[in-house]
């Protein structure tokens, strides 16, 4: 089977993301297991060839999924598939419930679009005994929410099962009979729980439940799936606790979350051997950590393929601000990581390895109500960073140059690479200086927000690049800077700043001559047109 042929079960009006569709080539077996670790990614360049062939076509962007493809009209010619397949055509079928009646019992891959999922639909599909895909498409099964428990009891040779989108609120246990099943999407069902039985599936290798707004957990013996490299879902979002044990899915490669627990099997040293995660991945509840050791027991440095890393704590512990310092110290992640977040950090101090240089390909960091930091570690070291955000940093008071560089650092211009800067709601802030020519050389963006404190900006003349400009809510600024707006900056948005624009609003104005040069001029929501400063 070739990846072009499987795509037959695709009609032009069905959308899809890259990562469901390698998914179930792999399902399919269609990759050989050269590197069993890697054939996702041996599937993403053959999507993307595809891509590049027009065999698939960007359709649209989907929050829930990202970018979405429909396959090309003219890939369903079967002349295109002339010499290149053993197979039948015969067993790919794309079908409606009108020709679901003239479809061989041999069939074998099997895409049915139906407006209803009635009891007469189910009672032809049990015939078709060899089948090894099913994927259903429904627009419309208001008066039937579930699935025939014999259906899975025919369809044993089932290995990919799409049902995600039909109006289900649960599947039967006799799913769990399925004993070669690789694929199964349950995804923006309304199914409250998988039947416990789902653990018998030992092939499978992914599970996808993204959009059940109604599921709150996950089988307790989740763990028995140990083939398991798949499991889609918004964990932090959907989930109340981890099911336990599931540091035991070593091939795990897609895990969007991990609430850490307080009993055995839910600690997070529950991650230690899951080095095959790609991608995002948040860790949760924080808090729940005992200790420094438990966190160590974690190893983020090993999970070489993470590429975005998200820190969460849900309350704050006086006690233990020096206990979560140090947890925070052992979650150290991987040099090759591209984004990072901190949310609810409630130590006084980041870690000292956030401003390693040796995070050469991290583009993007954010801090987010880590309300005890006094201190800004050296970020400006970061050598490709682009984008930085500050959120609710209150136990900030000073800016300085330990912000820009390390003591004793010289002749380095900071933040090299940096575009955007977000500082918001830094209550306490009242300085900010230790900026130096040369800083914030690529800075395209800066944003001041809700500093009600500050009473000066650094100076801004340095920053050539620079083209959007905003201050809000930052009562206490008295003005602009002496030395002025660079010439390069486009666009001002200044908004409860009085003193401010007191002094920018008239042609007669102590700042209008700072200004006078920027093409759009908003000063509280009122464009000051270029005609008006003449």
């Amino acid at each position: 089977m070739s990846c072009r042929l499987f795509s037959r079960l695709f009609g032009p009006k069905f959308e899809f993301d890259k990562d469901s569709m390698v998914q179930l080539w792999v399902a399919q077996g269609i990759f050989e297991p050269e590197n069993e670790k890697i054939i996702e990614i041996v599937g993403g360049t053959v999507f993307d060839s595809m891509v590049e062939d027009n065999l698939f076509v960007p359709v649209r962007y989907d929050n829930l999924y990202g970018q979405l493809f429909a396959v090309n009209e003219n890939m369903l010619d079967s002349n295109l598939f002339e010499g290149e397949e053993q197979l039948p055509m015969e067993d790919f079928m794309l079908a409606d419930e009108v020709g679901l009646v003239s479809i061989p019992s041999t069939i074998k891959h099997l895409s049915l679009f139906c407006e209803n999922f009635d009891l007469h639909i189910v009672g032809v599909l049990k015939s078709f005994l060899g089948m090894q895909t099913l994927m259903l498409h429904c627009e419309c099964a208001t008066d039937f929410n579930h699935v025939s428990h014999d259906l899975f009891l025919h369809l044993k040779h089932l290995r990919t099962l799409d049902l995600h989108q039909l109006d289900i609120t649960e599947l039967p246990s006799s799913v769990g009979d399925l004993e070669y099943l690789h694929y199964l999407d349950a995804s923006e069902t309304s199914i409250k729980y998988l039947p416990e039985t789902v653990d018998s599936l030992y092939l499978l290798q992914t599970l996808k439940l993204k959009g059940c707004l109604q599921l709150c957990r996950l089988p307790i013996n989740t763990r028995h799936l140990v083939r398991l490299r798949h499991l889609d879902l918004d964990i932090i979002g959907q989930l109340k606790s981890m099911p336990v044990g599931l540091g035991s899915l070593t091939s795990l490669q897609t895990l969007s979350g991990f609430l850490v627990g307080k009993k055995d099997g839910c600690y997070i040293g529950e991650l230690k051997n899951l080095v095959n995660l790609r991608g995002s991945l948040c860790i949760s509840r924080l808090e729940n950590s005992s200790s420094p050791d438990e966190a160590e027991q974690a190893n983020l440095s090993n999970k070489k393929h993470i590429t975005k890393l998200q820190l969460q704590w849900s309350t704050c512990h006086s006690d233990r601000v020096q206990v979560e310092e140090q947890i925070l110290e052992c979650l150290q992640p991987h040099f090759g990581l591209k984004e990072l977040e901190i949310f609810f950090f409630n130590g006084s101090k980041l870690p000292s390895w956030i401003s390693d240089p040796s995070f050469a390909q991290i583009v993007k960091i954010t801090l987010f109500k880590c309300r005890n930091c006094s201190l800004l570690p050296s970020l400006g070291m970061l050598p490709s960073l682009q984008f930085l955000e500050i959120y609710e940093m209150n136990g900030v008071r000073v800016i300085d140059q330990v912000f820009h560089r390390k003591n004793g650092v010289q002749y380095l211009h900071a933040f090299p690479k940096l575009e955007k800067l977000e500082l918001d709601t830094l209550l306490n802030l009242e300085v900010w200086d230790g900026m130096e020519d040369g800083d914030f050389p690529k800075l395209l963006e800066c944003r001041f927000k809700q500093c009600p404190k500050l009473v000066s900006l650094p100076s801004l003349s340095y920053l050539h690049s620079l083209k959007h400009l905003e201050i809000i809510a930052c009562s206490e600024l008295r003005s602009l800077p002496d030395d002025g707006i660079p010439a390069s900056v486009e666009t001002i948005i200044v908004k409860d700043c009085p003193r401010i624009i007191e002094q920018c609003r008239y042609p007669n104005a102590r700042d209008w001559s700072k200004i006078e040069h920027v093409s759009s001029v908003f000063l509280d929501y009122e464009e000051i047109s270029p005609q008006s400063r003449y």
